[in-house]
This record gives structure tokens, C-alpha cells and sequence, in this order.
């Protein structure tokens, strides 16, 4: 009887010890994860990100004065970029397939500034009534908007509008094929692209500015020059 009670004494301490051994090693791997998960925050983190948190909400919101607020200076003064322009394309491509968006960050997005005062993040939108991104022929099933942001020199980031709107009409709103680019079914979409940009009265977009690298970090030296949009096959 004893011995059976020793025994019976030892099967729970070592019951007990199994699960406090699982109970320690579940605490690990939750530490571990929510390391991991800090550690991936403050590494994708970048200097821009205040003016693209500014960005989302004004798409999020449609609220069309701050998204042209955030367009940049060089836009509205070199290429002629008014906010019936903004409100124009925005109704035409995101709105124009959900009355309400919301954001996330894609799922291609890579974290990226180019130099101090140049950078881009890759989001994706969704319908806010349903979850679900919209309609898009980008082959990831997200509906993609790459964001280019340029810091001017009051110090804000502002956001290369032209290139922005251009890039979610190429990339969702037109089917593309593998090598299709110089075919004349390519050439006929990138015409298409073209013309509806111009129509919507976006002359042309910003290029990279020069830079030069100093103490392992690359500084921009310039202005972003003008690109100026034509018509593919003129």
C-alpha cells in the first residue's frame, strides 16, 4: 500500500514537472515571437513614415484637400497639378471600384529609402465594407499603390502624386502578360495608360534626384528632375 502511494506521489511530480516544463517553454516561444515582432517593427520603420501614416488616412478618409496637400510642391508648380486633378484620378481608379478603402502594407511591400530625402512603400487597398481588396489584375491579388515620397525642403515628406496615380491605373486597372511590353497588344496598354493619364491633365512625374553617399549615407544633391509623359509610339 505504501509502496503504491510512493508511486503514485512520484507519476504526479513528474506530471506536474511535464507541465511546467511546457508552460516554460510556451512563455519562450512567446517571448521570443513578440522579439522577433519588435524587432521586425523597428527595422521596417523608416524616416518617411509619418508622411505616408498621413497619407492613408487622407486616402482612408477621401479627403481629397489633404491628399492634394500632400502632392508635391514641384508637381503643382512645374507640371500644373491641381486638386480637381487628384480628385479626378483617385474617383477614377480606387473610388471609382469602393466607396470606402482602407490600407495595409502589401504583402510585396520591401521597406526602402533610397536617400535622405527620397523614399517608397508598397501598400495595398481593400474594400472597407468587405475586407477585400479590390478588383486588380496585379498578380499578387492585392490592389497595389506604390508610394514614392520626397522630403522637401520645409522638412515634410510629400508624396510624388503623378506617379502615384499613374502606377495603381498600370498595374490594377490593365491586364499585362509576360513580354508583352514591346508587343503591339503591350504598346496599345502602355498608349492606353498614357492617354488617360494626360487626360486627367498629369503632365509628367519626378525622377530620382542626384545624390552622392557621405559617411555610408546617400544625400541628395538636387532637385528631382522633370519627366514629361507622351503618347508610346509618337
Amino acid at each position: 500500500m505504501r509502496e503504491n502511494r510512493r508511486q503514485a506521489t512520484a507519476e504526479a511530480n513528474a506530471r506536474r514537472t511535464r507541465v511546467l516544463r511546457w508552460r516554460l517553454s510556451a512563455v519562450g516561444v512567446l517571448v521570443v515571437l513578440a522579439g522577433l515582432g519588435i524587432w521586425h517593427h523597428l527595422s521596417s520603420r523608416l524616416p518617411c513614415d509619418p508622411g505616408l501614416k498621413r497619407f492613408r488616412a487622407a486616402l482612408e478618409r477621401r479627403d481629397f484637400d489633404d491628399l492634394y496637400a500632400m502632392t508635391t510642391d514641384i508637381e503643382k508648380q512645374q507640371l500644373g497639378v491641381t486638386k480637381a486633378m487628384v480628385e479626378r484620378a483617385f474617383r477614377e481608379t480606387v473610388f471609382g471600384l469602393a466607396p470606402r478603402v482602407r490600407t495595409r502594407f502589401a504583402r510585396i511591400d520591401t521597406p526602402a529609402q533610397v536617400t535622405d530625402r527620397w523614399a517608397w512603400r508598397t501598400l495595398a487597398i481593400l474594400d472597407a465594407r468587405t475586407g477585400r481588396s479590390l478588383p486588380t489584375f496585379h498578380p499578387s491579388g492585392e490592389y497595389i499603390c506604390v508610394v514614392r515620397l520626397y522630403k522637401q525642403k520645409d522638412g515634410e515628406w510629400h508624396v510624388v502624386m503623378a506617379d502615384v496615380v499613374r502606377g495603381m491605373l498600370a498595374v490594377n486597372h490593365y491586364r499585362r502578360t509576360v513580354g508583352d511590353y514591346d508587343s503591339p497588344a503591350g504598346i496599345k496598354r502602355r498608349r492606353e495608360i498614357s492617354r488617360t493619364v494626360l487626360g486627367w491633365g498629369f503632365r509628367g512625374t519626378l525622377t530620382e534626384p542626384e545624390s552622392m553617399q557621405v559617411a555610408g549615407q546617400w544625400i541628395t544633391t538636387g532637385e528631382p528632375p522633370l519627366r514629361l509623359y507622351k503618347l508610346v509610339g509618337r
